[in-house]
């Protein structure tokens, strides 16, 4: 992995394809060979590009030719506003190499300190011979064990955080109801997303002190380092197993944010609802096992009960994500929010 000053962080996706740019920023892994051509493989516009090219060199280079340019390669200033790629550039650059996780291999990052801005140059996974996961095919119970471990070696590492400043627990912008109020909420979760879930429970007013509990009992709790956006579309497969990818929503917090997430994602509902304490049981297993502290026993089943309106909340403000998928993930968390009475658990 190269991070660099030196190099100005593109803007516009025309800029970031330039031979001549690309020859600079490759060229501690081109052994100094020139980029003649690039050709654009794929291109997934979210709230970051993520663009799989490949290239040509002016040699014979054995030099790797694959790549996955993620960063903000678009016009949309307002996106550029938000640190999020920020926030995933630094992950790569600080925490990625000291973790031992299964994530992404990146040649260069950089990352602007000032305006907050940064770009990825990774390896492309799929070339790599990894498999993206999506909500059409949910993980089996070794997939689930394999995943648990490796965020069982994330927060393993929350020893991190004191040097590292820039990973805030962002649960107070969902709080915020001048970004998204109640009746904005309201709406969102009445479009037809929520199926049978009970609406005199799912209800924005109801969310918004919901969360405002959880950001409470967080500031109360030990702080993990949380990967932030567990769901599956966010993980890869590979013949070792699966691993995380999309890193811009890292943050601390309590340890069951991530694992309830992920355990009523990845799952479907009535394997969730089966295999649940099994599976913290193992995920705690794990934990120790990579050397950290397990939480107290007294409060696991409140943390973990807690916890999951913080994915819940997410799903219930997605809206560029296809509508089956929406549906699935609203439902199934809102069934284990059901299941774990996890309002009166918040003391709503």
């Amino acid at each position: 992995m190269t991070s660099r000053q030196s190099i100005d962080i593109p803007e516009l996706l025309e800029q970031a394809l330039d031979p001549q740019w690309l020859t600079q920023a490759l060229t501690d892994v081109s052994q100094g060979a020139t980029v003649t051509a690039v050709n654009v493989v794929a291109i997934d516009d979210r709230v970051a590009s993520n663009v799989r090219i490949s290239v040509d060199y002016d040699d014979a280079s054995d030099a790797p030719r694959q790549f996955c340019l993620k960063g903000m390669l678009g016009e949309d200033e307002n996106l550029r506003k938000y640190p999020v790629q920020y926030k995933e550039a630094m992950f790569y650059r600080e925490i990625a190499p000291h973790i031992g996780m299964r994530v992404p291999q990146c040649p260069l990052i950089l990352i602007d300190d000032e305006s907050h801005q940064a770009l990825i140059i990774m390896e492309d996974l799929i070339a790599s011979g990894a498999t993206f996961n999506t909500g059409h095919k949910l993980f089996n119970i070794d997939d689930i064990l394999i995943s648990l471990d490796q965020l069982a070696r994330l927060h393993a590492a929350s020893d991190r955080l004191a040097d590292n400043p820039w990973i805030v627990p962002g649960t107070d912008l969902m709080t915020d109801t001048t970004m998204r109020p109640a009746s904005w909420l309201d709406e969102k979760m009445a479009d037809g997303r929520g199926g049978e879930l009970p609406r005199d429970v799912f209800y924005g007013d109801h969310l918004v002190k919901g969360m405002q509990a959880l950001v409470d009992r967080c500031s109360r709790s030990p702080q993990t380092l949380l990967h932030g956006d567990t769901h599956i579309a966010n993980t890869y497969t590979t013949a070792e197993g699966p691993g995380f990818a999309d890193w811009q929503l890292i943050k601390r917090g309590l340890w069951a944010m991530d694992i309830g997430y992920h355990i009523n994602t990845v799952l479907p509902t009535a394997v969730a609802a089966a295999e649940e304490q099994a599976l913290i049981s193992h995920y705690l297993d794990c934990l120790e096992r990579h050397g950290g502290k397990r939480p107290d026993p007294e409060t696991i089943a409140d943390d973990y009960a807690c916890s999951l309106i913080y994915g819940f909340y997410l799903w219930a403000i997605t809206q560029f994500v296809e509508r089956p998928i929406i549906h699935q993930n609203y439902q199934s968390l809102g069934n284990a929010l059901l299941r774990h009475d996890s309002f009166a658990r918040l003391g709503l």
